[in-house]
């Protein structure tokens, strides 16, 4: 099997409108996070990257995860079942209750992302809604730390309110 090397794995993300490579880890991704630069030069993300490491309580790692993609997905205005119950399985998960299906249910959100993908090129609101559908996949991530990072990541690139997800982790981290 090849495997890319990291550096390009990290370039390609950075410069690709492609949903993320499942096979980042969440270290990758704070990596990138601290390393986006806006166009006054300022590292915007550098903070929630921060915030996402220094947390050590996984139940607050999936509670941010779970509401960066609920706020994505309500700034978008999307409508779609899956990701919908997408949403619900990631509230239940924070309730502390078991989910039946949940790798199924992952799969069907990450799939309504794919399905949004495909017209993005022509349209940059179907690309932020499939942003925030893909942040409703990454929130069930079965790791809380990659979960929180790869939601919080989409979630970014959605709303592009970097005020609002730091917001959201002051509440939800601590």
């Amino acid at each position: 099997m090849h495997h890319e090397p990291h550096g390009k794995m990290i370039f390609r993300r950075l410069f690709s409108k492609k949903p993320p490579n499942r096979e980042l880890t969440a270290e990758s991704t704070l990596y990138i996070m601290e390393n986006s630069y806006d166009i006054s030069g300022q590292a915007r993300h550098a903070p929630l990257a921060k915030m996402i490491r220094e947390a050590s309580d996984d139940l607050a790692l999936r509670r941010f995860a779970c509401e960066c993609a609920a706020y994505a997905v309500s700034v978008k205005k999307l409508e779609d079942q899956a990701v919908n119950r997408g949403l619900q399985a990631c509230r239940s998960l924070v309730a502390g209750e078991q989910v039946e299906g949940l790798r199924e249910i992952r799969e069907a959100a990450q799939s309504a992302a794919d399905s949004l993908d495909w017209v993005r090129d022509e349209d940059q609101e179907a690309f932020e809604q499939a942003r925030a559908a893909t942040a409703v996949a990454s929130s069930l991530d079965d790791q809380p730390l990659k979960a929180a990072a790869e939601a919080c990541y989409e979630a970014l690139n959605a709303v592009n309110d970097v005020d609002a997800i730091i917001g959201i982790a002051e509440e939800t981290l601590g």
